[in-house]
C-alpha cells in the first residue's frame, strides 16, 4: 500500500482543469500508472469578456483593452482592486469602480454597483515587442488575494494593404482600366503622411483618405506604347517604412472550374476575378532622404 501526494497550481485558472501525473512503481504487472486530477477552480472573481487578452483588437487594431472584474456570487467581502501592474513599464493598467449601472459596451456585459472596469494601454508604441506578458492587481478578496492575467502583444508593421495584390482587367481590347486596395497605417502614425511611388509609367496611383489611419489606393493603368507593361508595383511608405503592392492586368477572365473541381490558381470559388498573389516580392527600399536609394529593410517577423 503507498500514498502519492499532488499538488496543482491554480493562479490564473478558473474552471474545470484537468492535470494527469504518471506513477512508476515496482509491481511488474503495472509499472507504470497514469493518474488523473479533475478540479473546478472557483475563484474570487470573475472576469469578461475572456481571461486571456491580446492587443491591438479590432475593429480598429488600437493598443488598448478593457476588462470587466466582478466579485464571485459565492465569495464573501467587498471587491477593491489595488496595485496594479504589469510586466512591462510600457504597459498601463487603470481599474475603475463602477458606482451605477451601466450599459453594455463593446464585447463587455452591464456592469453593475461594484464591478471594476479595467483598462490597459500601451503609453509609447515605438517600446512595443512582440511577446507575451502579465497584469496583476489585488482583490481585497480572501480566496482569490491577487490575480494575474496574461496578455499576447502582437506588434504592427507601420502600413499594411489589402489586399496584398491587385488584379485588373481589360477585356475586350480595352485600353485602360482601374481598380483600389485599403491601406492601414499604424496607431501612431495616424498624423504622418503617406507617400506612393508607383512602376512602371503605365501605371498611376491616387491616395484617398477613408477615415482615420484608413487611405484607399485607386490604381490605374493605361496602354502606353507597342506592348504595355501590365505588371506593375505600387509602394507606399510611412516613417521609413514601405509594403510594396503588386498589380496585374489581365486581358482573359479567370477560367471557371467544372463542377466539383476546385478552382485553379488565381480563381475564386464562382470563377470570378480574385486577386492571386504572385510571388512575393522582395521588400521595398525606404524612402530617400537625400536623393540616394537605402538598402532594403529585411522583412519584420510577425
Amino acid at each position: 500500500m503507498g500514498k502519492v501526494t499532488a499538488s496543482v497550481h491554480t493562479d490564473s485558472y478558473r474552471g474545470p482543469v484537468e492535470k494527469e501525473i504518471t506513477v512508476t512503481s515496482d509491481d511488474p504487472t503495472n509499472v507504470v500508472m497514469a493518474l488523473r486530477i479533475k478540479a473546478n477552480i472557483v475563484g474570487s472573481i470573475e472576469i469578461f469578456p475572456q481571461t486571456y487578452l491580446a492587443i491591438p483588437t479590432p475593429p480598429n487594431n488600437e493598443y488598448a483593452t478593457r476588462i470587466l472584474v466582478r466579485k464571485e456570487k459565492s465569495e464573501t467581502g467587498e471587491l477593491k482592486i489595488t496595485d496594479p501592474t504589469a510586466t512591462v513599464p510600457w504597459l498601463i493598467v487603470k481599474p475603475r469602480k463602477v458606482e451605477k449601472a451601466e450599459p453594455p459596451s463593446g464585447n463587455l456585459p452591464a456592469a453593475e454597483p461594484g464591478d471594476y472596469i479595467v483598462d490597459i494601454t500601451v503609453s509609447d508604441e515605438s517600446q512595443i515587442i512582440q511577446s507575451g506578458q502579465q497584469i496583476r492587481f489585488k482583490t481585497g478578496l480572501t480566496r482569490e488575494t491577487q490575480t494575474a492575467l496574461p496578455i499576447s502583444i502582437v506588434y504592427q508593421q507601420a502600413i499594411t494593404a489589402s489586399p496584398q495584390t491587385l488584379v485588373l482587367f481589360a477585356l475586350d481590347g480595352a485600353k485602360e482600366t482601374a481598380g483600389s486596395f485599403d491601406v492601414t497605417v499604424r496607431n501612431n502614425l495616424a498624423d504622418t503622411p503617406v507617400k506612393t511611388e508607383v512602376t512602371p509609367q503605365s501605371f498611376s496611383v491616387k491616395l484617398e483618405p477613408t477615415g482615420p489611419r484608413r487611405y484607399k489606393a485607386n490604381v490605374s493603368w493605361k496602354w502606353v506604347g507597342e506592348n504595355p507593361e501590365r505588371l506593375g508595383w505600387v509602394t507606399l511608405l510611412v516613417a521609413g517604412e514601405s509594403v510594396r503592392v503588386p498589380v496585374r492586368v489581365r486581358d482573359k477572365p479567370f477560367a471557371k472550374a467544372p463542377p466539383g473541381q476546385a478552382p485553379g490558381p488565381g480563381a475564386s470559388p464562382e470563377g470570378n476575378p480574385a486577386a492571386a498573389p504572385p510571388a512575393a516580392p522582395a521588400p521595398a527600399p525606404a524612402a530617400p532622404a537625400n536623393g540616394t536609394a537605402q538598402k532594403p529593410a529585411p522583412p519584420s517577423t510577425p
